[in-house]
């Protein structure tokens, strides 16, 4: 088990995402209490907390499962998107668009087959009609991006990867990676996980945490 405090920046560049049997279905509400915190954050000028990602790795380097905090990761990804898009110069921005989207053969998130074209195509043609609920709640939400984006100073939009902070943790399995989700929205984030924990019987060793990190979860983040 292992916990790593990153930038979103770092947590794009460094990994490729997968998703699966995951649906779209954040809120305006959602959404723009997300960009209000990346706002709160650039006035302040201080770091802030996103929220716990769960993660384990795949049999191929790098990759990773995302079992916790789908919507906030494919909210993000489609924030970086339309920011990377207000970069002027051509060539910036097509080498922020390869480190932190990857290309259309090599995504850095995925998502499961059934959205993931979609997902893509948004990006450029959003004449594409929708074919169900979650392409939909996609859509809305880039519009709702794009609309606030370009409505307000582009200033701490273009810092605000470097701001934004999230817990990652890679656990060996699904199992101890809901665990942990269990044990952080429960009771907040601990300060130490103790071998031999009786909720978690095959944990090995002991873990510190940072102890002052919120457990304030938006809304179904883990579907």
């Amino acid at each position: 088990m292992e916990f790593r405090l990153q930038s979103v920046e770092q947590l794009f560049a460094d990994r490729t995402l997968l998703l699966e049997q995951s649906t779209f279905h954040w809120t305006r509400r959602n959404i723009a209490e997300l960009l209000d915190d990346i706002q709160r954050s650039d006035r302040y000028r201080t770091p802030h907390f996103l929220g716990l990602l769960g993660l384990v790795p795949t049999t191929t380097a790098g990759h990773f499962k995302v079992v916790y905090g789908k919507q906030r990761l494919m909210t993000l990804t489609l924030l970086l998107r339309q920011v990377i898009g207000l970069v002027s110069v051509k060539n910036i921005r097509n080498e922020l668009s390869a480190l932190y989207l990857g290309s259309e053969s090599a995504p850095r998130l995925r998502l499961p087959p059934e959205d993931d074209a979609y997902f893509r195509r948004l990006f450029g043609d959003q004449t594409v009609a929708p074919e169900s609920e979650s392409q939909a709640a996609m859509a809305k939400a880039y519009r709702q991006i794009q609309k606030r984006t370009k409505e307000e100073s582009s200033t701490y939009w273009s810092r605000w990867a470097t701001r934004m902070q999230v817990l990652i943790c890679i656990a060996p399995d699904e199992a101890h990676a809901r665990w942990i989700e269990h044990l952080h929205f429960a009771r907040g984030t601990p300060r130490r996980l103790r071998e031999r924990d009786p909720e978690c019987p095959t944990m090995q060793g002991h873990l510190d945490i940072l102890p002052f990190f919120p457990s304030r979860r938006p809304a179904d983040d883990g579907a």
